[in-house]
């Protein structure tokens, strides 16, 4: 099994022309892995703060998230969002596996863990 965490940051609120359209790219994307199971995925977790949203998506194998990764309507997603955001620091987005060997502690122990060494690194939320 894999946890991946995928999270996304707003830092400009106000240009929403920029941040909505990223936000609004997940929920097909889900859609889609939940009515086909075998493309790997199993399940996954969503939360909300203020100005932020992290997923904990559960997947049998590296292999298939990577499967994923590279299909058409993740790379359409991905592709918009480096046409529209770029680097201008308007989302900021993380994103981190664990294989299953590595799962000592909670999924939500490890987002914490990793959040607070991209603060601590100058390159996180």
């Amino acid at each position: 099994m894999v946890v991946f965490i995928i999270g996304m940051r707003i830092n400009k609120l106000f240009s929403f022309s920029k941040w909505l359209p990223v936000f609004m790219a997940m929920p097909p994307m889900i859609k889609e892995l939940y009515q086909n199971k075998e493309l790997g995925f199993l399940h996954t977790e969503m939360s909300f703060s203020w100005k932020t949203m992290t997923l904990i998506q559960y997947w049998k194998s590296f292999e298939q998230l990577e499967s994923y990764a590279k299909g058409a309507r993740h790379l359409k997603a991905w592709k918009k969002f480096n046409q529209r955001i770029g680097s201008d620091g308007t989302v900021g987005s993380i994103m981190k596996r664990i294989k299953s060997k590595q799962m000592r502690m909670s999924p939500f122990m490890q987002t914490c863990r990793c959040l607070d060494w991209r603060k601590q690194k100058g390159t996180g939320l």
